[in-house]
C-alpha cells in the first residue's frame, strides 16, 4: 500500500497505451493523462554503400553520406550481423538515422547501409538499436531501437525483425508527449522485464529531457521506460521527480541488464557546489521498479560521462563504472552486485569512455591525444591491462560525448579523417567462435512423446559454451553453459504430426557464436499395428529392429 499512495500521490509512473495496429492518426490515451504513442514511417530511405578507402588498415569506414555522423553506437542480431547505428547530420536543419550491418565486417565491400528520414521530424537524433530476445517464444525477438525527435520535441523507437529488409517495413513510432530539451537516449542488449505496477513486459530504454508535465518542471530529467512487446506496445515510464536523491540536471544515462534486475547510471552537475556527480541505481522490479523510490542508489564518484557494465561469475554479481575525471578515466567497482563500491582507481589517461562486459572481461575504450584506445580488466575493474591503440590514422579520433562505442560485434568511433565525420569500425581481440554443434537423436517419432537429443560443440578458445536451439515448432530453448566439448541433452516434445527441423547454434561466455547445424525430425501420424504377434517378438525381443522399434515408439 505504500508504493501504491506514493505512486499516485508522486505520479512517478505514467502509463502509457500504445497501439502498434492503429493508423498513424490514432492516439489512445492512458489512464492519467493524454500520453499515447503514433505511428511513423519512412518518408525517405537511401541506400548508401562502401566506400573502398585504400591505406587504412584494419579501419573500415562505414557506408557514407553527405554531412557529419556522430553518434555511433554497435549491437550484433541473432544472424551474426554486426549492426551500427548512427545520426547523419546532412545539414543544420535535416537530421537523419544512419545504419550499416555486416555478416563479415572485417571485409569493408560487406557492409550494407541506410540513411532513413522519417515523416514526422527533420531532424532525428541519438538512434540506438539494441538486440532484445524475450524469454518466451512469443516474445519480441529482434532488433529494438531509440532515438528523439529535436525539432517536434518528441521521443521515439522502432523494431527490426529482419536487419536485411527494407526499412519501408521496419515499424517506427513515436510518443506523443513533450519532450524539451532533449540530452541523451539510449537502448542495451538483452533488456527484457515485467514492470510490476500494470504487469507490462518487454524492453528498456532510457532518455533525458527537460520533464514538465503533471505539474512538474525538471531539468535534464532522467527515466527509463519498459515498453510491453506483446500487448499493442503499452509503455510505462519512471521519471525521477528528485524526491530522494539529487539527480538532475543529468546527462549522458548509460545502463547495464542482468536477467532479473538492471544498474543504471549518469551524470549530475550539482550547481550549487559546480561539480559533476556520478548516479548509480539499481532497479529490481521485484523489490522496487520506481527510478525515484528504489532502495539502492548512491552517489559514487565525482566525474562526467559514465558508462556501466554488470555480470555474473560464480554466484556473484559484479558491477563497474569508467568515467571521466580531471583528464583520466577512472573506474569504481562492485562485487556484491553494488552493494558496497570500491575504487577509484586510474585506468588511463583519457576522455570519453565505454565499457563492455564480455563474460567476465571487461572492456574500456577511450579517447586520448586523438586516439582511441582499449584497456582490459580481468577481475571486475580493479586493475587494468597495457593500452591498446585501434585507429590506423594517428590523431583522427574525434573527442565528444558518445564518439565511441563498444560491443562484441566491434568498436565503432567518430573519425575526423575525411572531408566531414565519419564513423568506423574495427575488430578487437575476444578469441574464436565455437565450432558448429553437433545434433544426437531420434530421426522420427510420435507427437505428444518427448524425445532427446545431445548436442555437443567445440570451443577453440576452451571457454564455455551453450545452446540455443530452435526446435522448428515455434518453440525456442536456451542451454546454461556447458565445458567446451562437453555433451548437453536436451529434450522436447512436439505436440502435433508433421516434419521439424532443429536450428542450433553454440554460443561461448564472450558472445560469439557458431554456424548452425540442422536437424531433420519427422512425426508421422500414428497408424494401427494389425500384427500383435509381430509386436510381442519386438516387446519380448528388445534388441531387435531398433529402427523399426523407434518409428513405432516402443
Amino acid at each position: 500500500m505504500r508504493k501504491i499512495k506514493l505512486f499516485l500521490e508522486a505520479a512517478v509512473v505514467i502509463t502509457v497505451v500504445l497501439a502498434l495496429i492503429l493508423p498513424s492518426s490514432a492516439v489512445v490515451t492512458n489512464n492519467v493523462n493524454n500520453y499515447g504513442l503514433k505511428q511513423d514511417s519512412v518518408a525517405n530511405a537511401v541506400k548508401v554503400f562502401p566506400i573502398n578507402v585504400e591505406s587504412r588498415g584494419t579501419d573500415v569506414l562505414m557506408p557514407s553520406s553527405p554531412g557529419n555522423d556522430r553518434l555511433p553506437s554497435i549491437t550484433k542480431d541473432d544472424a551474426g550481423h554486426s549492426v551500427v547505428t548512427w545520426t547523419n547530420e546532412e545539414d543544420v536543419s535535416t537530421w537523419n538515422m544512419g545504419i550499416a550491418y555486416s555478416d563479415d565486417p572485417t571485409d569493408p565491400m560487406s557492409w550494407a547501409g541506410w540513411i532513413v528520414t522519417l515523416l514526422e521530424t527533420t531532424m532525428v537524433w541519438y538512434s540506438d538499436t539494441a538486440y532484445v530476445d524475450g524469454p518466451e517464444p512469443d516474445d519480441f525477438h529482434g532488433l529494438y531501437g531509440a532515438n528523439l525527435y529535436y525539432d517536434t520535441d518528441m521521443v521515439g523507437g522502432y523494431e527490426i525483425l529482419d536487419i536485411t529488409t527494407d526499412p519501408s517495413t521496419w515499424t517506427y513510432y513515436y510518443w506523443d508527449s513533450p519532450a524539451i530539451d532533449q540530452v541523451c537516449r539510449v537502448v542495451e542488449d538483452g533488456g527484457y522485464y515485467d514492470e510490476p505496477y500494470y504487469g507490462h513486459e518487454g524492453a528498456l530504454s532510457m532518455a533525458i529531457y527537460h520533464f514538465t508535465e503533471l505539474g512538474y518542471d525538471i531539468v535534464g530529467c532522467p527515466q527509463y521506460r519498459n515498453q510491453d512487446m506483446s500487448e499493442g506496445g503499452s509503455t510505462t515510464y519512471f521519471f525521477d521527480a528528485q524526491a530522494n536523491l539529487q539527480t538532475a540536471p543529468a546527462r549522458d544515462c548509460d545502463y547495464a541488464t542482468l536477467p532479473d534486475w538492471f544498474h543504471l547510471t549518469w551524470e549530475y552537475h550539482n550547481t550549487t557546489e559546480d561539480v559533476d556527480k556520478i548516479v548509480w541505481k539499481k532497479i529490481d522490479p521485484a523489490v522496487e521498479a520506481d527510478i525515484e523510490f528504489t532502495p539502492y542508489q548512491d552517489y559514487v564518484a565525482y566525474g562526467t560521462n559514465p558508462s556501466i557494465e554488470a555480470f555474473e561469475d560464480g554466484g556473484s554479481y559484479y558491477v563497474a563504472i569508467v568515467y571521466a575525471n580531471e583528464g583520466n578515466i577512472e573506474c569504481v567497482y562492485s562485487d556484491d552486485d553494488g552493494e558496497t563500491w570500491a575504487g577509484p582507481v586510474i585506468v588511463a589517461p583519457g576522455s570519453f569512455p565505454a565499457l563492455r562486459a564480455i563474460g567476465t572481461t571487461l572492456y574500456c575504450a577511450y579517447v586520448d591525444g586523438g586516439n582511441l584506445y582499449l584497456k582490459t580488466s580481468e577481475n571486475g575493474g580493479s586493475s587494468w591491462s597495457s593500452a591498446e591503440q585501434i585507429n590506423d590514422i594517428a590523431g583522427s579520433v574525434v573527442a565528444e560525448v558518445n564518439s565511441v562505442d563498444i560491443h562484441v560485434g566491434g568498436i565503432v568511433w567518430v573519425d575526423g579523417r575525411g572531408d566531414d565525420l565519419d564513423i568506423y569500425w574495427d575488430s578487437f581481440d575476444i578469441g574464436s567462435a565455437p565450432d558448429a554443434p553437433t545434433i544426437t537423436g531420434p530421426n522420427g517419432g510420435k507427437p505428444e512423446k518427448s524425445y532427446d537429443f545431445t548436442f555437443s560443440a567445440v570451443d577453440p578458445d576452451g571457454d564455455d559454451v551453450r545452446y540455443i536451439i530452435d526446435w522448428g515448432d515455434g518453440n525456442f530453448e536456451t542451454t546454461d553453459y556447458n565445458p567446451s566439448g562437453d555433451d548437453k541433452t536436451v529434450s522436447h516434445t512436439w505436440a502435433e504430426e508433421g516434419s521439424y527441423t532443429i536450428t542450433a547454434k553454440a554460443e561461448d561466455i564472450y558472445g560469439l557464436t557458431s554456424p548452425e547445424t540442422t536437424k531433420i525430425v519427422n512425426m508421422p501420424r500414428n497408424k494401427a499395428v494389425n500384427h500383435p504377434w509381430f509386436l510381442r517378438i519386438l516387446i519380448n525381443h528388445p534388441n531387435l529392429f531398433p529402427v523399426l522399434r523407434q518409428l513405432l515408439g516402443l
